[in-house]
């Protein structure tokens, strides 16, 4: 993603749409148009070049509370163009691009930003399926939640009225194979990209300096792996993955005492993992569906464990109805933390200000005990581990009505232990065809000390939508 100033806009969307269906067809021309091996003259018909292109343009706006006053504010106000494009040449491969073009205020910053969310080329080699470039990959058949679901980042920051906007893509080599039912998966993601979070204060001393990420050695790729069951009644897979983990942990760098006032310089690190995945789909007796993931993580251990999580298993059990237009999801979502030990309490809270450093040398390990006691806590809090087990119950409803021109939808979450909570409801009415009116909200909530009590008035906003289709 890139800013760029405001009068190469106008001149890069122009040079897209007029030239992208050229350099596609030359590019295939080229690849299919050579002649015979031994020299003759004998030629054959080109396939014809399919071209699709479609795409959107999109305004939108989010008010919400602003944090710690009692007043509102504008959150995220856009307008958003893009375009993505299939280009295809016989029956050897074929190329697909998606471009997008957003401009607004982001929590009262203005940004223009050049997004090429996805951009790969498909090679059909016999019984091989090659996939190469910047893609979105997404394991798992769980709802909105998926334990296998590892190898390409999120943004958790982006606003939107559709939740897989968050979704990030990635450089990766995908090959696969079906022998009917079975597929075949091989994955490899040689470039590290990370998750994003909501921009939540962790506390007042500390300082974040650049990301730790990993070097583009071509040994510090994440490799995966997948068997899956594509069959009438039961569909499933079997995974594995050993690679860098997209969210990454946070970890200590340097304390710096400039008078009595301590500064405490951290950093985002990602850690390495193994993760062993397992997912289904099926349906019982045609009344409802059933569906379900667990995945088995451990990271490896490199003697610096502050930012790394504890093993655990994570998993999800679903059943989902439908029934004429209206469709039904709850799942149980679950999670148990291995090797899991309450931390200590010092009776110091570094998000409470600056602090006595008279006091933490009373502490035994001094300051850095408090240091990394706290950096723990809150790389708890981000991944779920603030208890060793994790309880909770997620449910979405969605109604389509007046002959499909409306679509209805609320979900909530709800977490038993911690107490978080999440809700969302939206309302899609199709004024024409192509043209969408969609208004709604989200609201997170949860007490202090937990992930979504600490992002509840920066994210919970309402917001409203109109977007043109083409």
């Amino acid at each position: 993603m890139r800013r760029l100033g405001s009068s190469v806009l106008p001149v890069l969307v122009l040079l897209l749409l007029v030239s992208g269906p050229v350099n596609a067809q030359g590019l295939f021309e080229q690849a299919s148009s050579s002649g015979p091996a031994d020299g003759s003259n004998a030629t054959t018909a080109p396939a014809p070049l399919t071209f699709e292109w479609n795409g959107y343009v999109r305004g939108g706006v989010f008010v919400g509370k602003t944090p710690d006053l009692d007043k509102g504010e504008v959150k995220n106000g856009f307008g958003e163009m893009a375009l993505s494009v299939r280009v295809r040449k016989g029956e050897w491969g074929d190329a697909f691009g998606e471009f997008r073009l957003w401009h607004g205020s982001d929590m009262g910053t203005m940004e223009t930003r050049i997004n090429l969310r996805e951009a790969y080329v498909n090679a059909y080699l016999g019984p091989l399926d090659l996939r190469i470039g910047h893609q979105v990959i997404v394991w798992g058949r769980a709802d909105g939640i998926n334990p296998t679901n590892n190898l390409t980042p999120v943004d958790m920051r982006t606003r939107s009225a559709n939740e897989d906007d968050k979704r990030l893509g990635n450089l990766a080599v995908r090959v696969s194979a079906f022998f009917q039912p079975i597929r075949l998966e091989a994955i490899w993601v040689p470039l590290y990209a990370p998750s994003y979070l909501p921009d939540i204060q962790f506390a007042e001393v500390l300082a974040f300096a650049n990301p730790d990420n990993p070097s583009n050695d071509v040994l510090k790729g994440t490799l995966a792996g997948r068997i899956s069951l594509e069959a009438s009644a039961v569909d499933g897979s079997i995974s594995y993955l050993y690679g860098y983990a997209p969210l990454p942990g946070v970890t200590f760098k340097e304390l710096t005492l400039d008078g009595a006032t301590p500064t405490i310089s951290v950093a985002f690190k990602p850690y390495r993992q193994h993760v062993v995945g397992l997912d289904f789909s099926t349906t019982i007796s045609d009344w409802f569906g059933l569906r379900g993931e667990v995945a088995y993580k451990h990271p490896d251990e490199d003697g610096d464990p502050d930012y790394e999580p504890l093993p655990e298993f994570h998993y999800v059990l679903g059943v989902d109805k439908e029934i004429g237009s209206f469709m039904g999801v709850v799942q149980y979502i679950g999670r148990y933390t291995m090797d899991w030990t309450k931390l200590p309490n010092h009776g110091i809270d570094l998000t409470a200000g600056a602090p006595d450093i008279a006091e933490m040398d009373k502490i035994e390990g001094g300051m850095m005990a408090v240091v990394q006691s706290q950096l723990s806590e809150k790389n708890r809090m981000v991944r779920g581990q603030l208890n060793q087990w994790t309880h909770m119950l997620m449910t979405r409803l969605a109604w389509s009505v007046l002959y499909e021109t409306l679509d209805l939808e609320v979900m909530g979450m709800y977490d038993f232990m911690t107490q978080e909570w999440f809700a969302r409801a939206s309302a899609g009415y199709d004024l024409t065809d192509a043209l969408t009116i969609i208004a709604g909200g989200e609201v997170w909530g949860g007490p202090e000390g937990t992930m979504f009590g600490t992002i509840d008035e920066l994210m919970s906003a309402g917001f409203l939508e109109l977007k043109a289709s083409f």
